[in-house]
This record gives structure tokens, sequence and C-alpha cells, in this order.
């Protein structure tokens, strides 16, 4: 189980924009069967088919991935067509229903990779 909370805060001021005259403030928190990772790895340089860990969610349904640098991905198994994710943009997957995914890092640094995975 994952709980979302979510807030959401309005100022009201005056016509001249200097005084609040009033704060609303509404709070919902939302429970979802689903595991939620999100997290930051680094890839070192020269990594083939490292094995990314994705702690509790053993099978991913849906997946974003942002890395700094050059990365390839393989979903499925080591042998699976690489996906190229060009420095700084992101791939999203959804109704994958995988739980391997192997990263590659030819880069020439270590990448820093951001993680959204939900089973």
């Amino acid at each position: 189980m994952a709980t979302l909370t979510v807030t959401h805060s309005i100022a009201l001021r005056d016509y001249a924009g200097k005084e609040i005259i009033k704060t609303l403030t509404n709070s919902e928190s939302y429970t979802t069967p689903n595991r939620w990772l999100i997290t930051e790895v680094e890839v070192a340089d020269a990594t083939t088919d490292g094995l990314l860990d994705l702690g509790d969610v053993t099978l991913v349904a849906r997946m974003v991935i942002m890395p700094d640098k050059d990365i390839s991905i393989k979903i499925g198994s080591a042998a699976s067509t690489a996906i190229i994710i060009p420095a700084n943009t992101c791939l999203y997957v959804a109704a994958a229903a995988e739980d391997e995914w192997y990263v590659t890092n030819a880069s020439g640094d270590a990448a820093n990779v951001r993680i959204i995975a939900v089973e």
C-alpha cells in the first residue's frame, strides 16, 4: 500500500496584491494498493547490463527513467534489444509487467539516473 497526500494552498490578496485577505488550504490523501519507488541511482561509467535495484517494486507496471548522461536500458532480460535514453530526456514505459531492468553506461562519466517505478 502507498499513500499519497496532496495539499493545495491559495492566498487571496487585496487589489494591490500586498495584503493577504484569506488563505485557502485543501489536503487530500489517496491510498493505492501499488508500491512506488522514487529514487536516484548512480551508474558507473563502463557498466554493461547492470541490474537496476528497484527495492520493494517486484513487477513494474509503469516506470519513468531520467538519466543525466546517455544510457541504454534493456527490459526483461540482458539479451533483449537496448533502448537508448539520451542525457536529460526521459523514457516512460507503461504496462511493462517486468521485474528485470538492465542498464548500460558508456558515456565516459558516471550517470545519475532518476527512477519512478510503480508496481
